[in-house]
């Protein structure tokens, strides 16, 4: 499977949100609310230290898609935060 497919950037996209989802959604359901955004602004802040640095100095420029690719993988992470909190507070 090619890097350059879009089915795989889709793919990977979904597992970013995804995995956000699931990590802030859980700590919700078995901690509170508290804890659940205490881990939901430490995923934000791993996803930036992950995308914006580990990736660009660990990753090959193709796999990693530079600053562009940090920016679309950042912001996956951030969507899925960001529908975890909506669907706990509906």
């Amino acid at each position: 499977m090619s890097l350059a497919n879009p089915t795989y950037n889709g793919l990977a996209q979904a597992a970013h949100a995804f995995a956000a989802y699931s990590i802030v959604l859980t700590a919700a359901y078995k901690f509170g609310y508290r804890v659940m955004i205490v881990i939901a602004l430490l995923l934000v802040a791993f996803a930036i230290v992950k995308e914006f640095w580990f990736d660009l100095k660990y990753e090959r420029p193709e796999v990693s898609g530079g600053w562009s690719g940090g920016v679309e993988d950042f912001s996956f992470y951030v969507i899925g935060v960001c529908v975890a909190l909506l669907m706990v507070s509906l």
